[in-house]
């Protein structure tokens, strides 16, 4: 299962930050090196190159759990 973690506003210009965890696996989802993400356009350009990363998770589970 996949999970939506709200990190809060840990950058200067107040963004808030996000990631997810993946509870089958006990890891945060990584992309390129990276696990946590400012904004959904963050999102999607640090998965680009390793969008099959992790087939189990589509992209739509993603975008579901930001709503």
């Amino acid at each position: 299962m996949l999970r939506y973690i709200h990190v809060g506003s840990q950058i200067l210009d107040g963004g808030i930050q996000f990631a997810f965890w993946d509870t089958v696996t006990d890891r945060f989802i990584e992309y390129n090196g990276t696990q946590v993400f400012d904004d959904w356009n963050d999102f999607l350009l640090w998965r680009a190159g390793e969008e099959d990363k992790y087939p189990q998770h589509p992209l739509d589970r993603f975008l579901t759990l930001m709503e």
